[in-house]
């Protein structure tokens, strides 16, 4: 019989694993001796001191994975792409914020492209670049909750004028977001609660139809190039 180096799991019946906001460090135990249960739906590591790497092939056999938070762990090195395969779950919930993860993440989003259930993502604080991934708009119908502050994404908020998303709250704070916010804005964000635009280079008049948006309660357009009169609302 084979001797984990690590104790090995065996809980053929958890679900839910959950050990966020602690102390916990050192290398993230991924040893092959590790026998996960094919029931999983839900791992929590957020807020620790975990490092060395974590990669998504380690939960190939998780069939019913949902739920995937690695945040605050800023020296785990997270690779989320399945080389030459797909992976057997579909998340509702994946947050990887202010942790090593790969810079590659939308550049080949192999991964992200066949999550098609997507209902949160979180990104943020995690130095990414180049163009942002625009279909997150268009080919990800049930995403709700989306947070890609603090990173170095390049775009124009013109793309964006025919889309219509589910997004409750959306965070593109403190990137390299250009253009001018769009002039049907409660077309494009009917349902929103939270939107945080901060940080960025947009510039042009604040959209009246922002008015419109009845579901509001926080707004952030600060340290833009916005000018103009104010809408009454």
């Amino acid at each position: 019989m084979e001797t984990c180096r690590h104790p090995c799991l065996h809980f053929p019946r958890i679900e839910h694993l959950n050990v966020s906001d602690n102390l916990l460090e050192g290398n993230f135990p991924m040893s092959p001796g590790l026998n996960l249960s094919s029931s999983f739906r839900s791992l929590n590591f957020s807020m620790n001191n975990l490092s060395g790497n974590f990669s998504f092939l380690w939960l190939r056999n998780l069939t019913n994975l949902e739920r995937i938070d690695l945040s605050g762990n800023v020296r785990l090195a997270v690779g989320v792409n399945f080389p030459g395969g797909t992976p057997p779950f579909q998340l509702k919930e994946l947050v990887l914020s202010r942790c090593d993860i790969d810079k590659k993440i939308f550049a080949e989003p192999h991964f992200l492209r066949i999550q098609n259930y997507l209902e949160v993502l979180g990104l943020s604080n995690n130095n990414l670049s180049g163009s942002f991934p625009s279909w997150l708009f268009t080919q990800k119908p049930t995403l709700l909750y989306l947070n890609l502050g603090n990173n170095l994404l390049s775009w124009s908020l013109d793309q964006i004028v025919h889309s219509r998303t589910s997004i409750q709250a959306i965070s593109l704070s403190q990137n390299r977001i250009s253009g001018h916010l769009p002039a049907n804005i409660s077309s494009i964000f009917p349902n929103t609660t939270f939107l945080d635009f901060s940080g960025n280079s947009i510039s042009g008049r604040i959209p009246s139809h922002l008015c419109n948006i009845s579901s509001l309660e926080y707004l952030n357009l600060s340290n833009n190039n916005l000018s103009g009169e104010l809408p009454s609302c």
